[in-house]
């Protein structure tokens, strides 16, 4: 079937949700109402426009009723049965390009794009000569329509793009995801917005609240029945039962309980809304850039701006804190962390003190439950370190420097990431000797783990009976060893069997074979046997000592010095390896 019109170029056609209608705006300066259940006979014909009609949209809360861009620089919103329009936006000083509808929750929005190069969002329930809220300033924009609790007449502008892909004639964007699609004179673009993770959150108990657009929802998993859990499929959707608690006051970005799971937060658009769990009920609201928890329910952190972080306690303000460096974000915890672009500063939530600083760019902190343990994650590795906050309690005003306590962290481990994705362990045992070079440290004096060669498989460690009384393994035969003569040997740093002064000097004035390896062992010398005995005491008992296995170069250590780490195991390069008189 063929629309009778030949007079002018059509630029938009739009059909009606629910009616056999089609509306057509065209050059000729007119929007036609055609119905195809009665031969494609024009209906209605709307005149009002002094220039070309350039888009159509109809009200998706009232489909009786649509709005229309000209180049004529204004929007007019009309309705069926009418032959003059409801009422005209004026505000664009060019030509008005583009017109759309906001389509979520209840607030009566339509957008508009123009050759002048703004974007206008305007209220369609004021009166008719309105003012818009905000302008932006863009050649080639992508937008969406963030409701949010701020003052009125404010819209954030959340990002700019340009292909370089010369004008935007349409977008439109996938129900039900996140992907949009962008057509421009020289071509289409398509992405994605945003992350596609809901703002969801989930308390000790088993509780989930998430956030749909505005709305906020809850689920228990403890409803679950355990039978019918056991038969689902990993990816299968869960059969639970969903609760409306209610609409949100902004459009929630992050969910966040707190520790006990009695309150939650909604963050976003530059606000925060403490909430009760149970009933949705508000119990403080203001200005953030990002709100974290403390393990104490009733304290929390605000960052108010790149430089400034706000502590409350019983939704009263209780600290304030500046830092010297722009902060990326903050972390809660046992501790409140403030990350920078090349820094890590730890804060004591009662006195706002700094605790340790530690330079290393890190993107996310994870705490251990029991608040000993702390995960430092930056882009290709993280760090885990053990915090002692007895050093802390214990440090007096002249032992906290501008870097902090020094002895409250200690590294346990690290992993790092290839491009190729492979992790690689490097583990720290648990008796390290001080490090003096100050390029084994990483940030302000914690001692880092040893330095990995390249392309270090990680195996699962094999734990050994870690009982003393066990059956040392036969060692390789070799050649013995003279009895010591009255005068010392006189051996340097160069001997061909790797043993130190010292050594020697222990087992002579035991009157013992030297058969031990030096703390710190030549790292290009491989000892001729199997691994290293145990050093004399004066009581004649030997102390354990892990086992070491020799392998093209490689060497295995196997025991539990190296932590408290699963069932697996760290190959280490000998240049790696560095123990301690005590070892």
């Amino acid at each position: 079937m063929t629309i009778p019109c030949k007079t002018s170029l059509f630029r938009s056609i739009v059909v009606h949700p629910t009616q056999s209608f089609v509306i057509t705006a065209s050059d000729d300066m007119m929007i036609k109402l055609w119905d195809w259940d009665n031969k494609w006979q024009m209906k209605q014909s709307f005149e009002g426009h002094t220039h070309y009609v350039m888009q159509v949209a109809i009200n998706p809360k009232d489909n009786n009723t649509f709005a229309t861009a000209s180049l004529d620089k204004t929007v007019k919103v009309w309705q069926f049965g009418s032959q003059q329009p409801n009422f005209t936006l004026e505000g664009h000083e060019k030509g008005v390009n583009c017109v759309d509808y906001y389509h979520g929750g209840d607030k009566p929005y339509l957008i508009s794009g123009a050759d002048d190069h703004l974007v206008k969002i305007w209220d369609y329930q004021v009166e008719q000569d309105m003012r818009p809220n905000f302008g932006w300033t863009c050649s080639e924009c992508l937008f969406g329509v963030l409701p949010s609790g701020a003052p009125p007449h404010y819209h954030r502008l959340e990002t700019t793009l340009n292909y370089g892909l010369e004008r935007v004639w349409c977008i439109q964007a996938q129900r039900g995801s996140n992907t949009v699609a962008i057509g421009y004179d020289e071509g289409s673009v398509t992405l994605k917005l945003g992350r596609e993770e809901p703002a969801v959150s989930m308390d000790q108990s088993g509780k989930i609240l998430w956030a749909r657009h505005s709305e906020i929802q809850q689920a228990n998993l403890k409803t679950l029945d355990a039978e019918a859990s056991e038969a689902i499929q990993d990816g299968e959707r869960l059969p639970l039962s969903v609760k409306d608690l209610g609409a949100c006051e902004i459009y929630p970005q992050t969910l966040a309980h707190s520790s006990n799971g009695r309150f939650v937060v909604a963050c976003g658009d530059g606000e925060y809304i403490v909430y009760t769990a149970m009933a949705l009920r508000n119990k403080d609201f203001g200005q953030a850039l990002e709100f974290v928890w403390a393990t104490d329910p009733n304290m929390f952190a605000v960052r108010e701006s790149a430089t400034a972080v706000k502590i409350k306690k019983n939704f009263k303000e209780y600290k304030q804190l500046r830092t010297d460096a722009v902060m990326e974000g903050i972390d809660g915890g046992p501790l409140l962390a403030a990350r920078s672009a090349s820094s890590l500063c730890f804060y004591d939530w009662e006195t706002a003190q700094l605790v340790r600083r530690i330079e290393i760019a890190a993107k996310h902190i994870y705490w251990s439950d029991s608040g000993e343990m702390v995960a430092i994650c930056g882009e290709d590795s993280f760090y885990v370190l053990k915090y002692n906050s007895e050093a802390f309690a214990s440090a007096s005003a002249e032992e906290i420097t501008e870097d902090g306590v020094e002895d409250t962290f200690e590294v346990v481990g690290a992993v790092t990431f290839d491009e190729s994705g492979q992790a690689h362990l490097r583990g720290v045992p648990r008796k390290s000797a001080p490090v003096v070079n100050s390029t084994e440290l990483i940030p302000n004096s914690v001692p880092k783990a040893p330095p990995v060669a390249e392309h270090i498989p990680v195996v699962a460690p094999v734990f050994p009976d870690v009982s003393r009384k066990r059956t040392p393994s036969p060692a390789p035969a070799r050649e013995p060893t003279p009895e010591p003569e009255n005068d010392v040997r006189q051996l340097s740093d160069d001997d061909s069997d790797g043993l130190s002064r010292e050594a020697v000097s222990v087992a002579t004035a035991a009157h013992a074979e030297p058969d031990v390896v030096s703390e710190r062992p030549r790292p290009d010398v491989v000892p001729r046997h199997g691994g290293p005995d145990l050093l004399p005491s004066a009581a004649g008992q030997r102390a354990s000592q892990p086992e070491v296995v020799v392998d093209a170069g490689e060497v295995r250590w196997s025991d539990d010095d190296f932590g408290d780490a699963e069932e697996g195991g760290n190959d280490i390069n000998l240049d790696d390896l560095n123990l301690d008189d005590e070892d």
